[in-house]
């Protein structure tokens, strides 16, 4: 009996991950609503559903439900789906496209990967029932043109007399303050006369810092504020903490360490490298402890009726594909990325 034909489209509605082991597993996605620019429409919400080929552990979804539904054994379940997913993956690899049963076609690319196509009415069940696409049409305004007035601009005479003549003023009392006509009245200051000097010299600067580098016996002390501060007596020409304040620092303590950034979670990231998706959580444990065997870090989330093991949390898609690059190249080829 065709164990898999009759219950892979009834499971497919119902959960957001189905694994056919040996053969791969059926994602959906949530895809919020959006608006089609080209279209000029707004897009209601779907589910996006698509086929990996790299989910090979068994989620236990398909062999219950045949299990259920037969009355059998969850182990004869468990291996007549094994033995039909054999079949069917043998059949995809001569003919290069099998067809399952309102649920869509499989098939080889050209770049040898296996890829799917939905149906139809597949489609139309995961998008969002009874809504449908919003047309909308562009609001056109009417320009109004403002008239443009022709403004007279006067000449302003008393500013272009002014700016000829306060040169000419200024030029002419100049030339009396150099010839010693003008002195006390003059705007410009007379050039012939000697340049007034001081007996004033600034004192060289006192090095403190590197004098009292050298003494002993002093330790930095802590002020109201939390910082190790040097205090200097001028009067007893010495270190005191009664002093004045004349370093802020910390000349004996170590550089304090920079807290670790805190650990992404699920909702803060943009990327995930998973490793497992399963409906129970017992399934999930131990595929995580496998996985931490090897070395890797896997971690547990909870999504939905989902438990997916990740082995990697990222807000950049560049760092999550070297590390999913590096993960495959140590034979976790199972590992994928998903979208978050």
């Amino acid at each position: 009996m065709a164990f898999i034909d009759s219950h892979l489209h009834r499971l497919v509605l119902v959960h957001d991950c189905l694994v056919i082991p040996g053969l791969g597993g059926f994602v959906c996605n949530q895809q919020p609503a959006r608006f089609d620019e080209a279209a000029n429409e707004l897009v209601p919400p779907r589910r996006a559903i698509q086929f990996n080929e790299r989910l090979l552990h068994n989620d236990g979804v398909l062999a219950h439900a045949v299990a259920v539904a037969e009355g059998m054994p969850y182990a004869a379940a468990l291996q007549a789906v094994e033995e039909e997913a054999a079949q069917l993956r043998q059949t995809l690899h001569h003919q290069r496209s099998i067809s399952l049963p309102h649920v869509g076609r499989l098939f080889i690319g050209e770049n040898g990967a296996t890829q799917f196509m939905a149906e139809a009415e597949l489609e139309r069940l995961l998008s969002g029932f009874g809504l449908q696409r919003i047309p909308l049409k562009p609001v056109v305004r009417p320009v109004e043109e403002t008239p443009v007035v022709a403004i007279s601009t006067p000449v302003r005479w008393p500013r272009i007399a002014a700016a000829i003549g306060l040169p000419l003023i200024a030029g002419g009392m100049w030339w009396m303050s150099a010839t010693g006509e003008v002195d006390a009245l003059s705007l410009v200051p007379r050039w012939d006369r000697p340049a007034a000097t001081t007996a004033y010299a600034p004192a060289a600067p006192i090095e403190l810092l590197p004098a009292l580098a050298d003494r002993q016996g002093y330790e930095a002390v802590m002020d109201h504020e939390g910082e190790a501060v040097l205090r200097f007596d001028f009067e007893a020409d010495d270190l005191s903490p009664e002093g004045v304040r004349i370093w802020v620092g910390d000349a004996h303590a170590e550089p304090a360490t920079p807290e670790p950034a805190p650990a992404l979670t699920w909702d803060a990231s943009a990327f995930a490298l998973v490793a497992g998706a399963f409906s129970q959580e017992a399934n999930a444990q131990g595929h995580a402890a496998q996985l931490a065997t090897s070395g890797l870090q896997p971690e547990i989330h909870r999504i939905g009726a989902l438990h997916f093991v990740t082995v990697g949390l990222f807000t950049v898609e560049g760092d999550a594909r070297a590390a999913l690059a590096h993960v495959r190249s140590v034979g976790h080829e199972a590992v994928w990325m998903k979208r978050l």
